[in-house]
């Protein structure tokens, strides 16, 4: 089976440095928190971060609807909680 490509590597990547853009701009002076979701978020999160202009804290969170089943049960189940203190925080 042929697969179609959607969207190339370079459409992701100008789109994502446009979306660090916009996080420097929106949220410059702020203490921002980055809260991503282990494991499928990870890469995404990474290279985003590369392209905010200022320092960010980073946190995870892991969550589950699949248990031990390849179809998902409609319940999210938190296996990891974050750590740092997001009150008064832009995340």
């Amino acid at each position: 089976m042929a697969q179609t490509t959607l969207i190339s590597k370079l459409q992701i990547e100008q789109r994502v440095a446009e979306m660090g853009a916009e996080i420097s701009r929106d949220f410059a002076g702020t203490e921002l928190v980055a809260l991503c979701v282990l494991k499928g978020a990870m890469f995404f999160c990474s290279d985003l971060m590369r392209h905010i202009d200022f320092d960010v804290k980073l946190d995870f969170i892991q969550v589950s609807s699949y248990g031990d089943q390849k179809t998902s049960s409609g319940v999210v189940t938190i296996l990891k909680e974050p750590q740092l203190d997001m009150h008064d925080k832009s995340c």
